[in-house]
């Protein structure tokens, strides 16, 4: 169910909402009719399993159920038409914490080896004594080293969020 929010669906959550809220009844009805000899030991296990099966679907229907609550509330209260979404697909864009904190360490990590040679290499070949005799000294010069290395880390950080979000051809 994925969409805005129109009578059909409207419709289809109502019933829905009733046949989950009778599967205690029909529990009670299934021993009743087990218990009186309408039905053998085989039809009501077999009841029971069918009712069972309905109830492990109750729990992605409270989701459903969520949601649709979630977006007349938002309808009446401040008049913004919501639709709803798939969780699947929402929780892979931005609720990813694995993928977060692998990217956050794999940039992190890029960021220190893109910054870390910025000053041996002035060291190295003497072109400390330049910096340090700029008008505005070593700091000024540090500064920029490191905003142009930021600048670069953050564009491939970009390219690299980018392609993960976007694949051509490939479905969530």
């Amino acid at each position: 169910m994925s969409g805005p929010l129109n009578e059909e669906k409207i419709r289809y959550i109502q019933q829905e909402r009733t046949r989950f809220d009778a599967i205690p009844e029909m529990s009670r009805e299934n021993w009743r009719a087990y218990d009186s000899g309408e039905i053998s030991i085989a039809e009501y296990n077999e009841r029971e399993a069918e009712i069972k099966l309905l109830m492990l679907k109750q729990k992605a229907f409270n989701r459903v159920y969520e949601q649709y609550d979630h977006l007349v509330n938002l309808k009446h209260d401040k008049g913004i038409e919501g639709s709803f979404v798939n969780e699947i697909s929402s929780d892979f864009l931005f609720n990813n914490k694995n993928r977060d904190l692998t990217n956050g360490l794999v940039f992190t990590v890029l960021l220190i080896a893109a910054l870390s040679p910025l000053f041996p290499v002035e060291y190295k070949n003497g072109m400390i004594a330049v910096a340090r005799a700029a008008r505005h000294g070593r700091m000024k010069w540090f500064a920029a080293k490191h905003a142009v290395g930021f600048f670069v880390c953050g564009c491939a950080v970009r390219d690299h969020v980018c392609s993960a979000i976007y694949q051509p051809g490939q479905r969530l």
